[in-house]
């Protein structure tokens, strides 16, 4: 399912702030990558807020703001990836226990006939 514009610069200021639900990083993502439009107001607004919070903190000034937005949107994406493998194990996990618990009170009854 594809997002539309107007939903993707809802989500900026979530984005920005780490605030979007983990099943919306990838969407949100892959729709500003492939939208100039909705990518340039990402841009502006990462650009406007990271200089104010690196001015408030008085911390050095990135110097290429694009690059940071691009390496934290790739950064985004590979924790999304990442954290939908360790739930993807843990249902593995979760069935094979079941599986085996399963067996094994079927052995059980199987012992006790």
């Amino acid at each position: 399912m594809t997002m539309e514009c107007r939903c993707a610069r809802a989500m900026i200021m979530d984005y920005i702030d780490d605030r979007l639900e983990p099943e919306e990083v990838i969407p949100f993502i892959e729709h500003v990558k492939s939208c100039d439009d909705c990518m340039e107001e990402l841009e502006i607004y990462y650009t406007l807020l990271s200089g104010i919070r690196e001015l408030d903190q008085d911390g050095a000034m990135i110097r290429d703001f694009r690059q940071a937005l691009s390496d934290d949107m790739d950064e985004r994406c590979k924790q999304r990836e990442r954290e939908e493998k360790i739930n993807d194990y843990i249902w593995y996990i979760t069935g094979a226990m079941f599986f085996l618990f399963a067996v094994l009170v079927l052995l059980a009854e199987v012992h006790f006939l």
